[in-house]
C-alpha cells in the first residue's frame, strides 16, 4: 500500500485528526491554532465530511483573518455545495486580504460575478469592477467583465467605455482593429459619425490581418453618413 493510500485509510485519518486536535487544544497562539485547524479541515474534507471541513476552515479564518489558505478552501467548499450563504462576504474578505494587484483583481472579479449573478445587484457589481480597474488599469479581463455587465443592464456609455479600454490595452494588432471597429459601430449607433470614423482610422493604422475588414467598415460608415470622399478612399 502506498503512503498516500495509508494516509487516506479511515484509521490513519482518524489517528491524524486526533493528534492535530490535541495539538490545537494546546496551542498558545492564534496563528498556530489557525494553521492546525486548517490542516484538520483538509483531512476532514479528504474523509468526506464537508460540513465539518467548512466549519473548521471558518474557525481557522476567524482565528487568523490574514491566513489565505483556509479562506480560499472555505470558498471552494461553499461553491461546491451549491450554497451561497455568506459567500459574498467571504469573497469580499478574500479581496481585502489578497497579496499583490494580480491576486486582488482576481478576487475582485470573482466577487463581482457573485454580486451580479447571485445577489443580482448590478450597481454593486459595477462598483467592485471599477475598483478592480483602478487596481490594474491595463487588465483586459476587468474591462471585458464591465462590458458584459453593461450589456446586461443596457448601459451604453459603460459598454462603449469598456470596449474602448479593451482596444486601448490590446497588444494584438488584428484583435485591436476588430475591437476598434466594434467601438466605431457603437459610436455610429449613437450618432457620432466623426467618432466612428476616428476609430476606424485607428483600426486601419494597425496594419494587421483585419485591415480589409476595417476598410469595409470605413466604406459602410461613409455611405451611411453620405461622406462620399470617405467611400472613395475606402474603395
Amino acid at each position: 500500500m502506498s503512503s498516500q493510500q495509508q494516509l487516506d485509510s479511515p484509521t490513519r485519518l482518524e489517528a491524524e485528526l486526533t493528534r492535530l486536535r490535541a495539538e490545537h487544544d494546546e496551542a498558545e497562539s492564534d496563528v498556530t491554532r489557525a494553521i492546525l485547524m486548517h490542516e484538520i479541515a483538509v483531512l476532514e474534507e479528504r474523509a468526506g465530511d464537508s460540513s465539518a471541513a467548512a466549519r473548521d476552515q471558518l474557525d481557522a479564518v476567524n482565528s487568523e483573518p490574514e491566513f489565505h489558505e483556509p479562506l480560499e478552501r472555505l470558498i471552494q467548499l461553499i461553491q461546491k455545495s451549491g450554497s451561497s450563504k455568506n459567500l459574498g462576504k467571504l469573497l469580499e474578505r478574500s479581496a481585502q486580504v489578497a497579496e499583490g494587484a494580480e491576486e486582488r483583481v482576481r478576487a475582485l472579479l470573482e466577487h463581482a460575478a457573485h454580486v451580479a449573478d447571485v445577489e443580482v445587484s448590478p450597481d454593486a457589481a459595477r462598483t467592485v469592477l471599477e475598483e478592480a480597474a483602478e487596481e490594474r488599469p491595463d487588465d483586459a479581463a476587468v474591462y471585458l467583465a464591465l462590458e458584459v455587465l453593461a450589456g446586461k443592464t443596457g448601459d451604453g456609455e459603460l459598454r462603449a467605455r469598456s470596449l474602448g479600454s479593451r482596444a486601448e490595452h490590446c497588444q494584438h494588432p488584428a484583435w485591436r482593429s476588430l475591437l476598434l471597429i466594434d467601438a466605431a459601430e457603437m459610436a455610429l449607433a449613437d450618432g457620432d459619425t466623426d467618432g466612428a470614423l476616428e476609430r476606424i482610422e485607428r483600426a486601419i493604422q494597425q496594419k494587421g490581418e483585419a485591415t480589409f475588414t476595417a476598410l469595409v467598415a470605413l466604406e459602410t460608415v461613409g455611405r451611411r453618413a453620405e461622406r462620399f470622399d470617405v467611400v472613395a478612399r475606402a474603395l
